[in-house]
């Protein structure tokens, strides 16, 4: 893997834990100060409890443990570019297009895949295409899918 990719890869993360913020499942992004603090703490800690396999890129083969970490590492970041793309449109004087949009969102995605050596299509069909080991490791994996869960209802969304 490229020194770019390694470096790239560990921004994500260190953007990840350190500047997580707004708590709440359909939140705004309002929170201020002392919410994001206490935020980014618990956030920080659920990832961590998530994410054990993961801890640097390097090409893996995906299995559902793996497939629950990347997602976790998803949500988040999907977060983070969220709210890079509302600065972004702050600092313009035309607001970014839809297509715009989607297109920043993908090849950030594509990115952060590709750092474990996995295509966005690899990823997005790994669930389906392993049904019956995903369930099984649904069904013996309560905690870490209630956690995955915990993670996923705290990120808010933002409206555009």
């Amino acid at each position: 893997m490229s020194k770019f990719l390694k470096f790239s890869f560990s921004v994500v993360i260190v953007f990840v834990i350190l500047l997580a913020s707004c708590k709440g499942g359909n939140n705004n992004g309002t929170n201020t100060g002392a919410n994001d603090k206490e935020f980014n703490n618990q956030l920080n800690k659920l990832l961590s409890e998530i994410v054990v396999e993961l801890k640097s890129p390097k090409k893996v083969e995906l299995t559902p443990r793996r497939f629950i970490e990347l997602s976790s590492i998803i949500v988040v970041s999907n977060y983070y570019w969220d709210k890079e793309l509302i600065e972004m449109n702050q600092s313009r004087s035309n607001e970014l297009s839809q297509e715009e949009i989607e297109n920043y969102i993908s090849e950030k995605k594509q990115k952060l895949l590709e750092a474990f050596g996995i295509s966005v299509d690899e990823f997005e069909n790994y669930a389906v295409e392993h049904q019956k080991e995903f369930q099984e490791f649904v069904t013996q994996n309560k905690d870490l899918i209630d956690k995955y869960n915990t993670l996923s209802s705290m990120i808010p969304t933002f409206e555009n």
